[in-house]
Formats: C-alpha cells, sequence, structure tokens
C-alpha cells in the first residue's frame, strides 16, 4: 500500500537531506578552518625562512631570527596535529628540520621538542605521503643516531665503531632514492667514509667501492669526488671559472705559482670566518713571491651574490671569489666530493694537489716549503 504524501520515506528523506546539508556546512567550516590555519603556517615560513636568508649577525637580528622560527614552528605543530591527513604537513616538516638551527627556543622546551622530532620522523618514515626526498632525510637520520649517537657522546671509542656495517646499511637506504639529490645523505655518507679512512685503514677503500656501485646519483657523486682528489695529488689541477667582479680566472695560466683553493660559505660559516686571517695575512707575505687564493663559496641562494661581493670588499679578501648560489649543486664542491667547508687544497707550483691540511696557523710553513723560502725563525728553532 503506498505510503501517503508527506508520510514516512518523505520525512526520513527530508531529514537526510537536512543532515547532509548540516554536514556540509560543517565540512565547508572545517576546509575554511583548514586552509586559513595552513595559510598562517606559510606566512610565518616565509619569513622564517627570509629571516635565515639575511647575512648579519647583530644580536637584535638574531633575536629576530629565532622569534620568527618558534612561531612558524609552534603553529606548524599545530597544524600538523590538527590536519594529519593534509601532505602540506611535510612541507612544515621539511622546513623544521632544514630550517631552524637549532631547537626552537618556545615554551615547550628543548625535551619537548626532542620528543615531537622523533615522532615527526617516526612517522615521516613510514606515512605513505611523506615526499621521498624528506623520508630519505629520516631514514638517514634514524640510522644516523642509531648507529653513531654513542661516538658522538664518548661512549664508544672509533675503533669499535662498525664503519663498513654502516656504510653497507646507507647504501641499502640510498639505493632507494636513486634520482633523489640529499644533504643529509651526502652528510652522512661522507662523514663515514672520512671516519673509517681515520679510524678503520683499508675500509674507506671498501665504502669508496660500495658507494661508487650504488644507484644513488648523490653516493656516486661522493665517490668520483674522491676519486677526483686522489687524481689531484698525480697530475695538474684544472680549473676555469668566472670571478664574481667578472675576472676570468684559469688555473693553468697560475702554473708556477702556489695556490690555496679555499672551499668557504661567506653568509653561515663561522669556521670559514675564522681562517681569514690566517689567509690575509699569507697573502700579503707571499703574494710577490707567487702565492694566490681563489675562494670557491658554498652559498644557498643566489639572493646572497650582492652580500658576497660586499663581505670580501670590506674584509679586504682581495682574490678572485667564485658565486653561484646553488648549495651543494656547485660544480666545484660536486667534483671533489666537498660536503662540509671550511675546506683547504694546496697546489704546489705546477697544479698538483700538496696538501689539505693547511687550516689555520699550518697554512703559513707550508706555503713556505712550497715556494722554497727559509723556514722562519720559529720553524727553524723547532727539534
Amino acid at each position: 500500500m503506498p505510503w501517503p504524501a508527506g508520510g514516512a520515506p518523505a520525512r526520513g528523506l527530508g531529514w537526510l537531506l537536512a543532515a547532509l546539508a548540516l554536514a556540509g556546512i560543517a565540512w565547508t567550516r572545517a576546509e575554511a578552518s583548514r586552509e586559513a590555519d595552513w595559510e598562517q603556517v606559510a606566512v610565518l615560513m616565509r619569513a622564517a625562512e627570509a629571516a635565515a636568508g639575511t647575512a648579519d649577525g647583530a644580536p637584535e637580528y638574531l633575536a629576530w631570527r629565532r622569534q620568527t622560527q618558534a612561531l612558524a614552528a609552534e603553529t606548524g605543530w599545530a597544524f600538523y596535529q590538527a590536519w594529519g591527513d593534509d601532505a602540506r604537513r611535510w612541507q612544515w616538516a621539511e622546513f623544521l628540520v632544514v630550517h631552524t638551527d637549532q631547537l626552537p627556543q618556545t615554551g615547550t622546551g628543548e625535551a619537548g621538542w626532542r620528543e615531537r622530532l622523533r615522532r615527526i620522523r617516526e612517522e615521516g618514515r613510514l606515512a605513505p605521503d611523506t615526499p621521498a626526498a624528506l623520508r630519505l632525510r629520516f631514514l638517514c637520520e634514524e640510522l644516523d643516531e642509531r648507529r653513531f649517537l654513542s661516538y658522538y657522546l664518548g661512549e664508544v671509542a672509533a675503533a669499535k665503531v662498525d664503519w663498513v656495517a654502516a656504510a653497507r646499511e646507507l647504501a641499502a637506504i640510498a639505493a632507494r632514492f636513486p634520482q633523489e639529490s640529499s644533504a643529509a645523505l651526502r652528510n652522512l655518507a661522507a662523514f663515514t667514509i672520512r671516519q673509517a679512512k681515520r679510524h678503520a685503514p683499508g675500509a674507506d677503500e671498501e665504502i669508496r667501492a660500495l658507494f661508487s656501485a650504488n644507484a644513488s646519483e648523490t653516493l656516486q657523486d661522493l665517490a668520483r669526488g674522491l676519486d677526483a682528489v686522489a687524481a689531484a695529488r698525480a697530475a695538474p689541477v684544472e680549473l676555469r671559472f668566472t670571478a664574481i667582479d667578472g675576472q676570468e680566472v684559469d688555473l693553468a695560466k697560475l702554473r708556477g705559482k702556489v695556490v690555496l683553493l679555499d672551499f668557504r660559505g661567506v653568509t653561515w660559516c663561522g669556521a670559514c670566518r675564522e681562517e681569514e686571517p690566517f689567509m690575509k695575512e699569507a697573502y700579503a707575505r707571499y703574494r710577490d713571491h707567487g702565492f694566490e687564493i681563489l675562494t670557491i663559496t658554498y652559498e644557498m641562494r643566489e639572493a646572497s651574490r650582492a652580500f658576497v661581493q660586499a663581505y670580501a670588499r670590506e674584509r679586504g679578501l682581495a682574490w678572485p671569489f667564485y658565486f653561484d648560489g646553488r648549495g651543494a649543486e656547485n660544480p666545484h664542491l660536486k667534483r671533489f666530493g666537498i660536503t662540509s667547508v671550511p675546506q683547504h687544497f694546496l697546489l704546489d707550483r705546477d697544479g698538483r694537489l700538496a696538501s689539505t691540511e693547511v687550516r689555520g696557523a699550518r697554512l703559513d710553513p707550508a706555503v713556505r716549503r712550497l715556494l722554497g723560502l727559509p723556514a722562519a725563525p720559529a720553524e727553524a728553532a723547532t727539534p
């Protein structure tokens, strides 16, 4: 028997439509709230990144930078918790692990932020929507902590660390991301092979071969860099570039001179700045005897070009500077597998690599020896 007009099915359909309408309103409001929340996070991240790109060590700047990073961190954390299905949360997570140079200084405290970072990394390693580059970073950080934390803390001697096993595990991770260019992978791989060379003679060659055969372009680049450094000791280094001031530089035209290749950061590397007095003193003392310096800058932003130029001029660094603002993609850094700075290559008069151990006070006597000058009185008196 048919239901009369306005009977139960009609009323049920009306209730259903009303419920759907209310749900739609709630969903629209939720989406509006989601977008408003994200916009707030995005604005703060842009401000913090702009602060990080400003090359200024003034106390008021540093305070502003820390405050901006802290606001972006706390606001992003709220978004991360509230919208766990939004892929943009990983943009904030990448900002957090890449652009903050220390744990955010907020009311949460250091221990609280360490726990948050641990959670983000764990979830990021497993979540299906984590971007490949970020997942690779999280995997490298987990391996670094698990394999090397006790060494960093001085609880385990370097000789007790299985550097080759760690390298194999790192290579297995890297092979899953063959096309990803990752600073975290590059730095951890370089650290592993550097420590193996220092503490486990022969292991570094095994690791170099392992990296060379890996599917990861990052590990292949590092292995090629190690080969390039070895080749530079046997044959003259060829290197040409246009300096930041427009000067054309060609190492081949500097044969007969001793040349320091100075790989450094300008806007961000404090240790690099500590090398400047030694370099300036050696340059002033030995330039007329045939000593030259060429600086290759490790800078992440094209926007830093003007600052680098002004910095070199104001600090009296009167030798050619190469600048491209490409960070780890700088071809001269990649060529020699350089992942950390400062690094110094001292070339002899024939253009071959004579030493990489010439930082600080070691530079002056090394230059004197290669120039064939008599030892300084203090050196001559040393037994």
